[in-house]
């Protein structure tokens, strides 16, 4: 009888140990959807917003333009004088100031003396203006020159900001703007005019001085001389009236009521 096979050892489950399960990898997150349908990544955070004098957190102010504001131009004029535009009162501010304060570099008065002895003549001449006088006379005049010459530029200047809408980094009051002008100019025309005439006696003085001292002596020997006001005092008072009409027309047109229709 042949030998039956032996049956198989028992398995023990504790002497052996199972091998490791192997640990899924964690799920991809979620892409999170926003406004518009489509999923993109979550942006990055946003810094945090500076503090800022008062204590409140916002956002930085925005660049501003550059400050600044041009003087207010004169008013348009009204009753008779209304067909002048008001750029034509500002350009006369600007010239008349200006050829206000070159007049005190020009002649303000001119001589000139020759002579005649054995044919040869000789001659000499001279003149004064506002800052200096070669004969010793009192035409020149430099503490009037420099105040009708700084004068006579401020004039110019605020008005050509104004005509140009040229913007200042300070406000001009109204006020100022509109009667600051008028009175400088009627100062400078009436230190203008005043020193005309006074230039125009001490030419007549000079004229009588010389005449004086050549005498018949000087007619003999053929001395002759001339003495003449020159074309800088002349100047002065004709553009220091045309910065008066441009300056001062505004304000006298504020009292001339229009005539009712």
């Amino acid at each position: 009888m042949s030998e039956s096979p032996s049956p198989p050892s028992s398995f023990d489950p504790l002497s052996q140990s199972a091998p490791p399960t192997p640990v899924p990898p964690p799920p991809p997150a979620a892409p999170t959807a926003y406004p518009g349908g489509a999923s993109v990544p979550a942006p990055a955070p946003a810094p945090e917003p500076l503090a800022y004098p008062g204590g409140a957190h916002a956002t930085p102010p925005a660049p501003t333009a550059s400050t600044g504001t041009v003087p207010p131009a004169p008013d348009p004029l009204t009753g008779p004088l209304a067909k002048i535009p008001v750029p034509a009162l500002l350009w006369a501010q600007v010239v008349g100031g200006v050829m206000v304060a070159i007049s005190t570099f020009l002649p303000w008065a001119t001589w000139s003396v020759s002579a005649s002895f054995l044919g040869q003549t000789h001659s000499e001449s001279g003149s004064a203006n506002g800052w200096s006088d070669e004969a010793g006379q009192s035409i020149s005049n430099g503490g009037l020159s420099f105040v009708v010459l700084i004068l006579g530029l401020a004039i110019a200047a605020l008005a050509l900001v104004t005509v140009l809408k040229i913007k200042l980094p300070f406000q001009v009051p109204p006020v100022a703007a509109r009667y600051a002008p008028a009175g400088a100019a009627l100062l400078v025309f009436l230190m203008a005019f005043f020193k005309w005439i006074s230039v125009l006696g001490d030419v007549s003085d000079l004229k009588d001085q010389v005449s004086a001292g050549l005498g018949g002596l000087g007619v003999l020997a053929g001395l002759s001389a001339s003495v003449h006001s020159g074309v800088g005092i002349w100047f002065l008072v004709l553009f220091a009236l045309v910065t008066l009409a441009g300056a001062g027309l505004p304000v006298v047109a504020k009292f001339i009521k229009p005539k009712a229709a």
